[in-house]
């Protein structure tokens, strides 16, 4: 009997998403109350379930939202900062909703009631959009690594975290309790820099264990090989100044359109997949032009090729 394969493609990596999402809720609210906890301040078990419930609701819509503008955009669209900012209020929302009904079903106490004020969800829906824009940023540079996706995630933090608490205060007809206003902080700080994480994660396990996609795979090693010829040759163009590279530069000069690798059949829409790609071994790489095809030099591709030793 054949063993059915894992999913794979966009939804094995939002798959990833939401699972990392789920466990970085849950490691948010245990945070949380071990801040209370530390400070003295005492929740039911039955308001803890609720609030636990409504965090975990929270992240998994969250960063299921960023990360579907990642998947679908392919790195040719800033789609993350889009759906950031409409995944933000929507979520929120939702897992208002799921706190308030967990509440009612155990008979939770001093669970707030009704739904989230429009300032919130206005300063949400701008944060989340922002660290979309600078999450897909940061994924189109060949150093978008789990360093940079935390530094994005901290300064979002610490800025729209710092206009929330601000409107929190101003707002609140008693003033808010430390313990309260200690576990807000380390919320809005931390869940940023996890959300930016979890994206990343995501898209390195999608790197390493998903197949490459029917997307991914060109039709033909070359045009070369359409005709039974060998491949031809680089005609450089320049040399670079890293050590044991070189490349040849698109002739036509446009942005528009992403390397292939001819080694591996692979093609690539971002600088960070393509550095990752080419960091070991030896690759023949081809410009494809999307306004005119593949680039051809003299007799064949322009191609890079870099050895790492």
């Amino acid at each position: 009997m054949p063993t059915p394969k894992p999913p794979s493609g966009p939804w094995a990596t939002l798959l990833r998403v939401a699972w990392l999402a789920i466990l970085l809720g849950l490691l948010l609210q245990l945070t949380m109350l071990l801040v209370a906890a530390g400070l003295g301040a005492a929740t039911s078990s039955r308001t803890l379930l609720a609030e636990t419930f409504k965090t975990v609701s929270w992240s998994l819509l969250v960063c299921v939202g960023v990360a579907l503008g990642r998947v679908a955009a392919k790195g040719r669209l800033p789609l993350e900062g889009v759906t950031g900012l409409l995944a933000a209020p929507l979520a929120l929302t939702a897992a208002n909703a799921v706190q308030k009904g967990v509440a009612e079903a155990v008979d939770a106490a001093g669970v707030p009631a009704g739904p989230a004020p429009v300032w919130v969800l206005a300063i949400k829906a701008a944060e989340y959009g922002c660290l979309g824009l600078a999450l897909e940023w940061v994924g189109q540079r060949a150093w978008g690594s789990a360093l940079g996706h935390l530094a994005v995630g901290l300064m979002t933090g610490v800025v729209f975290g710092g206009v929330f608490l601000a409107a929190v205060v101003q707002s609140a007809p008693t003033p808010l309790s430390t313990p309260s206003l200690l576990a807000r902080g380390v919320n809005e700080l931390l869940f940023p820099v996890g959300c930016a994480l979890v994206v990343f994660i995501a898209e390195v396990l999608r790197t390493h264990l998903d197949p490459p996609a029917a997307v991914d795979r060109p039709l033909m090693a070359s045009l070369a090989a359409e005709a039974d010829e060998p491949t031809p040759d680089p005609v450089p163009a320049h040399v670079s100044s890293r050590p044991s590279t070189l490349t040849v530069e698109p002739l036509c000069g446009l942005d528009r359109g992403h390397w292939a690798c001819l080694s591996h059949r692979r093609t690539f829409h971002s600088h960070r997949s393509l550095d990752r790609h080419s960091r070991l071994g030896e690759h023949r790489l081809v410009w494809l032009c999307w306004a005119h095809g593949p680039e051809q030099p003299s007799h064949g591709f322009a191609v890079v090729l870099q050895a790492c030793s």
